[in-house]
């Protein structure tokens, strides 16, 4: 009964140790899987951070553009005007 118990107890040690090998080599591979996802988040993070500052440099040229053709339509528009227009004729003697 003795050996029996004893041999009971060694293969359960063995068994128990083959469990905590397997969990660890788990827990090793998912680390470095979380490593590598990690890297991976910086290297998108860095390349979106590029982009952004790209379209910031395309607003700020789109920004301009559409404040010059503001002033444009509002120049048109009073031009247009005809209280405009007879000052115009006026100061320019036409």
């Amino acid at each position: 009964m003795e050996t029996q118990a004893k041999e009971l107890a060694a293969q359960k040690k063995v068994e128990l140790k083959d469990e905590m090998t397997k969990e660890l080599v788990t827990k090793a591979e998912f680390l470095g899987e979380m490593k590598a996802l990690r890297e991976e988040i910086k290297t998108v993070d860095t390349r979106f951070q590029g982009e952004i500052k790209v379209l910031r440099e395309e607003m700020k040229s789109m920004n301009l553009k559409i404040n010059f053709l503001i002033v444009l339509m509002i120049l048109a528009l009073t031009a247009m005007n005809p209280v405009v227009a007879e000052l115009l004729k006026k100061w320019l003697k036409l």
